[in-house]
Protein backbone atom coordinates (compact mmCIF):
# COMPACT_ATOMS: atom_id res chain seq x y z
CA UNK A 1 0.00 0.00 0.00
CA UNK A 2 1.13 3.55 -0.72
CA UNK A 3 1.02 6.02 1.81
CA UNK A 4 1.94 8.59 4.08
CA UNK A 5 4.93 6.76 6.28
CA UNK A 6 6.90 9.21 8.47
CA UNK A 7 10.69 8.41 8.38
CA UNK A 8 10.72 7.23 5.01
CA UNK A 9 10.74 10.79 2.95
CA UNK A 10 15.07 10.66 2.82
CA UNK A 11 15.21 7.35 1.52
CA UNK A 12 13.05 8.36 -1.31
CA UNK A 13 10.40 5.13 -0.20
CA UNK A 14 6.69 5.85 -0.52
CA UNK A 15 5.77 2.42 -0.17
CA UNK A 16 5.56 0.15 3.12
CA UNK A 17 4.98 -3.42 2.93
CA UNK A 18 5.11 -6.04 5.68
CA UNK A 19 4.28 -9.00 3.95
CA UNK A 20 2.85 -12.20 6.05
CA UNK A 21 3.23 -9.81 9.33
CA UNK A 22 0.99 -11.70 12.32
CA UNK A 23 1.71 -9.07 15.39
CA UNK A 24 0.91 -12.42 18.45
CA UNK A 25 -1.91 -11.32 20.85
CA UNK A 26 0.85 -11.52 23.83
CA UNK A 27 2.52 -8.48 22.19
CA UNK A 28 -0.41 -6.18 22.00
CA UNK A 29 -1.17 -2.99 24.46
CA UNK A 30 -4.76 -1.74 23.83
CA UNK A 31 -4.53 2.07 24.05
CA UNK A 32 -6.88 1.78 26.63
CA UNK A 33 -4.24 0.16 28.91
CA UNK A 34 -2.06 3.08 29.19
CA UNK A 35 -4.60 5.11 31.01
CA UNK A 36 -3.57 5.57 34.61
CA UNK A 37 -7.14 4.83 35.49
CA UNK A 38 -6.87 1.15 33.87
CA UNK A 39 -3.12 1.11 34.99
CA UNK A 40 -3.43 1.35 38.45
CA UNK A 41 -5.41 -0.45 41.13
CA UNK A 42 -6.21 2.56 43.00
CA UNK A 43 -7.55 4.36 40.51
CA UNK A 44 -6.24 8.04 39.33
CA UNK A 45 -4.01 10.18 40.98
CA UNK A 46 -5.03 13.59 41.62
CA UNK A 47 -1.80 15.25 40.38
CA UNK A 48 -2.57 17.53 37.07
CA UNK A 49 -1.44 15.28 34.32
CA UNK A 50 -3.00 12.08 35.42
CA UNK A 51 -6.60 14.10 35.16
CA UNK A 52 -6.66 14.09 31.70
CA UNK A 53 -7.58 11.44 29.19
CA UNK A 54 -4.51 10.44 27.78
CA UNK A 55 -5.57 10.96 24.32
CA UNK A 56 -5.58 14.60 25.12
CA UNK A 57 -1.90 14.16 26.19
CA UNK A 58 -0.56 11.42 23.75
CA UNK A 59 -2.02 14.03 20.34
CA UNK A 60 -0.55 17.17 22.47
CA UNK A 61 3.19 15.50 23.26
CA UNK A 62 3.07 14.35 19.16
CA UNK A 63 1.92 17.68 17.44
CA UNK A 64 5.69 18.69 17.63
CA UNK A 65 6.76 15.45 15.91
CA UNK A 66 4.05 15.53 13.08
CA UNK A 67 4.68 19.29 12.45
CA UNK A 68 8.62 18.38 12.17
CA UNK A 69 7.70 15.01 10.13
CA UNK A 70 5.38 17.55 7.76
CA UNK A 71 7.65 20.11 7.77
Amino acid sequence: DDWHTGGLRGTGSRSFTTPALLVPEHRVLPLSALDPVNASPHGRPETAPYRMAFAAIGTTALAGVLLGTAR
